[in-house]
């Protein structure tokens, strides 16, 4: 018997209480049954048939032929079980009845029973002991069913158990794994990082600088386990990778890097892998030589009589272990061109295996000029960005560079014009021009683009000055009161820093724009990336999109009707082909060449001196355009100068005026510094004041230096842009004597310089 205290405790699920209460309905409906007469049994039976009639007329109750097929089907397989299972229950109660009448031995004879009836008791008997032992057994397997599902849930709370305690520990593991990979991922061997301000990536509210991968997931995972030692699933390593770590694509890639800056960032980056240094790349290097680790112009430039002294720490412990880093040569390669092996000059990336010592000496050596390099770019980039912030009515910046040449296309094209010869390209020139309506501080700066555009290909001086003319006109549209024009652009050899171009800016373009004053200023190389590109870029990507639409670009004519509908926000102007005129202007030109053209970032001219470049190492805006700059003179050139009423030069100073040192020297030598003198009486301004005062430091040291003859420099040198052969001698026109006019030592002045700001310029 189950114990009475134990069914309390049993707790029965909904679809067995349900079965429970039918059953117990049955049995209700069954012992009802079984307690009424035959009279009242009849007439029970009768209502129910009725019941059953009525259903049926009303249509509950469907006849298998209102049935469907499929359901006809299931009821007849319904049918035959039921009779099957009938007939069975018949079959064993003939066998058990033909059974006990066989074997039941006869009864001793009794007048008052029948043997018949005898039989009919032991059966009724029978089956009450076959109910009653089914009942105990239905009873217990309910009791066994419900222990099991206490028992279940108890292993079930146990087992849970175990499982927390497991995944506590698993998670541990996995958070020391993920931190692995985390790190593995943004190391620096593995992942680089990008640079650009743009280049960022934010999930669930936290913006990370997007870095890219090395290689491939599947190569990394290998890596993983081979350095690590863990044996982590591919999946797992994929799953951890941190969001900002992405795939690089075809158009992320870096297409116009610094050489300076490649270079020594894999020289930083080989000695960082070793434990050499502890930077991974050159800026912090750089960085960490400066105050307070903020990139300064003095301190670069190591004039800083704060930082000059410091030096970088190096780590080598055996300095005849190799190491391997790559570089950016350019050299000269055999190459079989027609049938003919020639030697072709070729930029390539190559791997070098050196010693770790002989790697930090050549560190040691380019890091110098790596420091310069970043002086020039923080110097450039804020003398514009302070050029723009400080514009007047009368002042603007001009911004040119030249596109890379458009080809030109078809909608749809044959196959001998898609892969042969037959496309004609166009020369793109964009500007971007700006300019103010009022005074600083409340100038608000108008952003003028422009785009020229020509059939000619030539990127010379020549070309450039009719680039330049129609931008000019509208530019004196634009700004009718200008009298101070600066232009800025990069400074390629061959297009706007060489000695034809400094002819053609005093005799052309100063003529064109009728402006007092005009300073170039040129960008550091590998750093003149900016405003023209963009708008060189739109333009191409506005006639790509027309082509891929099924338009025609075949020409100059469809590529500036193109632009003119498409792009209302670039002023696109053709140039003429004629250029004789400018030419002729060229061919007059009898500059010599200029030693350190390639150091120059500025030159100025004004109308006050026309025949006279000012050249200047850096951008400086302390020093007026007509002076000789006491900061980053290089010298001075003479042009010969064509007046605008004779085609004759203009007269040029006797070459017997003295210097300060008492000796005769050539007119772009001679010290203009009191130039502004020689216009009317004007009371100057605080800040012209301020700009023409020369550094306390340097005034005295002049004074200070004997009155020794200066000799006039011969050079051997030669230009791109020259006709006078290699090591052709002749005397310069510009001062290189360093006897007066020297850089003090860093030692004993501190360099004051305009932008040395507290800010960081990335680059």
């Amino acid at each position: 018997m189950m114990p009475r205290s134990s069914r309390s405790r049993l707790q029965l699920s909904e679809e067995q209480k349900k079965k429970r209460r039918r059953e117990q309905k049955k049995l209700s409906m069954r012992r009802a049954r079984s307690k009424l007469d035959s009279v009242a049994l009849e007439e029970r039976r009768k209502k129910d048939r009725e019941r059953y009639h009525r259903k049926k007329e009303e249509g509950l109750i469907k006849t298998i032929k209102d049935l469907k097929p499929r359901d006809q089907r299931q009821l007849r397989k319904m049918w035959r079980e039921k009779a099957k299972l009938r007939r069975e229950k018949e079959k064993i109660k003939r066998t058990t009845e033909q059974m006990l009448h066989e074997n039941t031995p006869p009864s001793s004879p009794q007048p008052s029973s029948s043997p018949q009836q005898s039989s009919f008791s032991r059966i009724r008997s029978g089956k009450a002991v076959g109910a009653r032992n089914k009942r105990r057994l239905k009873a217990k397997n309910e009791y066994l069913i419900n222990r099991l599902i206490v028992l279940e849930r108890k292993l079930a709370k146990y087992r849970m158990r175990l499982h927390r305690i497991k995944k506590g520990q698993k998670r541990g593991n996995t958070v020391l794994v993920k931190r692995k990979i985390h790190d593995f991922f943004i190391d620096d061997e593995h992942s680089r990082l990008t640079a650009g301000k743009k280049e960022t990536i934010t999930r669930r509210k936290v913006k990370k600088q997007i870095r890219l991968l090395n290689d491939t997931i599947l190569n990394l995972h290998k890596i993983f386990n081979n350095k690590t030692g863990l044996n982590i699933s591919y999946e797992t390593f994929r799953r951890h990778r941190p969001f900002w770590v992405i795939f690089p694509k075809t158009t992320s890639r870096n297409t116009c890097l610094c050489r300076q800056h490649a270079n020594n960032d894999y020289i930083a980056s080989a000695l960082h892998q070793a434990k050499i240094i502890s930077f991974s790349n050159a800026t912090d290097v750089a960085r960490s030589l400066c105050c307070d680790n903020i990139l300064r112009v003095s301190c670069l430039e190591r004039t800083c009589t704060l930082c000059f002294e410091k030096t970088l720490d190096y780590t080598v412990i055996n300095g005849n272990d190799t190491i391997l880093y790559q570089r950016w040569v350019t050299k000269k390669v055999p190459q079989i061109i027609k049938g003919n092996e020639k030697l072709c000059q070729k930029t390539l990336k190559e791997c070098v295996r050196t010693s770790h010592q002989l790697l930090v000496n050549k560190f040691n050596i380019s890091l110098s000029t790596f420091m310069q390099h970043l002086a020039n770019i923080m110097n450039q980039y804020k003398a514009i960005r302070y050029i723009k912030q400080n514009l007047s009515p009368s002042q603007s910046l001009l911004h040119i560079d030249f596109s890379e040449n458009y080809s030109c296309k078809y909608g749809s094209e044959v196959q001998s014009v898609h892969f042969g010869g037959s496309k004609s390209q166009l020369s793109l020139h964009t500007c971007v021009y700006y300019s103010v309506d009022s005074q600083p501080p409340t100038n608000l700066i108008k952003t003028t683009s422009i785009c020229t555009v020509s059939e000619n290909l030539r990127h010379d001086p020549v070309l450039i000055c009719a680039h330049l003319k129609p931008v000019i006109e509208k530019i004196k549209l634009i700004t009718p009161d200008l009298t101070e024009l600066h232009i800025l652009s990069d400074g390629p050899a061959t297009q706007y820093r060489n000695k034809t171009m400094f002819h053609m800016l005093a005799n052309y373009v100063s003529k064109i724009s009728n402006v007092e004053t005009i300073v170039w200023h040129f960008s550091e190389a590998g750093h003149g990336k900016s405003a023209p590109d963009s708008v060189g870029g739109c333009v191409k990507r506005t006639c790509d999109k027309a082509v891929a639409n099924g338009q025609d670009i075949s020409g100059i004519d469809s590529f500036v009707d193109c632009v003119k509908v498409t792009c209302k926000g670039i002023d696109i102007i053709r140039i003429n082909n004629d250029v004789s005129d400018i030419q002729k202007i060229a061919d007059a030109n009898k500059v010599r060449p200029f030693k350190g053209t390639l150091k120059i970032h500025q030159i100025t001219w004004s109308s006050k001196s026309p025949n006279i470049i000012h050249c200047r190492r850096l951008s400086c805006l302390l020093c007026a355009p007509h002076i000789r700059c006491t900061h980053f003179k290089i010298g001075q050139i003479q042009i010969e100068y064509i007046s605008r009423d004779t085609k004759e030069s203009s007269p040029t100073i006797s070459s017997s005026i003295l210097s300060r040192t008492g000796t005769p020297r050539p007119v772009s030598s001679i010290d203009t510094a009191s130039a502004s003198t020689v216009t009317g009486p004007r009371t100057p301004s605080p800040l012209e004041s301020f700009l023409n005062t020369p550094s306390p430091e340097l005034t005295t040291r002049i004074v200070r230096q004997p009155l020794t003859p200066r000799k006039q420099n011969i050079v051997y040198t030669d230009s791109d842009d020259s006709a006078t052969p290699k090591k052709s001698r002749f005397h310069t026109f510009f001062d290189t004597s360093d006897t007066e006019d020297s850089i003090p030592s860093p030692k004993k002045v501190k360099c004051q310089s305009l932008f040395d700001y507290s800010d960081e310029e990335k680059f």
